[in-house]
């Protein structure tokens, strides 16, 4: 899944991420947190 991808998802009531999506956007999201956990305690 590419960045832009990344960025754009969203979960709705009519489909289901597949399991790569969805674990996918778990790696992304927890990257993306673990990047702000850092910027904040410098």
């Amino acid at each position: 899944m590419s960045e832009k991808e990344f960025k754009s998802y969203r979960f709705n009531d009519q489909t289901d991420p597949t399991d790569e999506q969805l674990a996918e956007l778990m790696r992304q999201a927890a990257e993306d947190a673990r990047e702000k956990g850092r910027v904040a305690n410098v």
